[in-house]
């Protein structure tokens, strides 16, 4: 088995990682993390794989706010580790599954962080009842049209290094908007059961509904 592009993607990976922690986007652990999901996505998907997940992080790390935390390996893997597992899987359906969970991830991260900030006062699942800002599984007009804008951004990057058609386009910005739609609702509803590692856990399942969404919507 042969990188997808060669070996000079790969040689991107570890400047990622270093980039990555020395902008305080990550922890030096989850630095580290980071770079073991870009490998398989480098590997498996070449440029197209490191342009996704470079998408993810540069357009992440300017929507957060600058005083949050650095995201750590867990939340690392809660982003990413679905798509690298599909990077490296060598399917047919591996670009779709890969670009529908980072799209989901990154609709979700842009939701969270712009809609906390300048969305007011949220609503369970958008029309429901008022809930504290940033409550799981809370939605505001702000967040959800963040979300939608930045679920485009993942298959910009594939349409631009990997020559996706229009139609793949569309299928990954609506897998990574229905996405971000399940981690709100599983952060409303399961999210509170699964302890101290429960964002983590939810954002692992939303992004494989986004992976799932975007291959089966391809395969109709």
């Amino acid at each position: 088995m042969t990188p997808a592009d060669g070996w000079a993607p790969l040689a991107v990976v570890p400047a990622i990682a270093i980039v990555a922690a020395l902008t305080r986007a990550m922890t030096p652990a989850g630095a580290a993390a980071g770079a073991a999901i870009a490998l398989p996505l480098a590997f498996g998907l070449g440029w197209a794989g490191v342009a996704m997940l470079a998408t993810l992080l540069i357009v992440g790390t300017l929507v957060s706010d600058r005083t949050a935390r650095r995201r750590s390996p867990w939340q690392a893997a809660g982003n990413g580790a679905v798509a690298a597992v599909a990077a490296i899987s060598g399917a047919p359906w591996a670009m779709m599954a890969a670009a529908g969970a980072l799209a989901t991830a990154l609709a979700d991260t842009a939701a969270s962080e712009l809609g906390h900030r300048f969305g007011g006062v949220p609503r369970a699942l958008l029309f429901g009842r008022r809930m504290e800002p940033g409550a799981d599984g809370g939605m505001s007009l702000v967040g959800t049209l963040a979300a939608a804008i930045a679920a485009c951004l993942v298959p910009v990057a594939a349409w631009a290094t990997a020559g996706t058609d229009g139609d793949a386009f569309w299928m990954i910005a609506v897998a990574g908007f229905s996405g971000h739609v399940v981690d709100s609702v599983i952060g409303l509803f399961v999210q509170p059961k699964l302890g101290s590692r429960g964002n983590d856990w939810t954002n692992l399942l939303a992004t494989a509904s986004g992976a799932a969404m975007a291959v089966t919507m391809s395969l109709l």
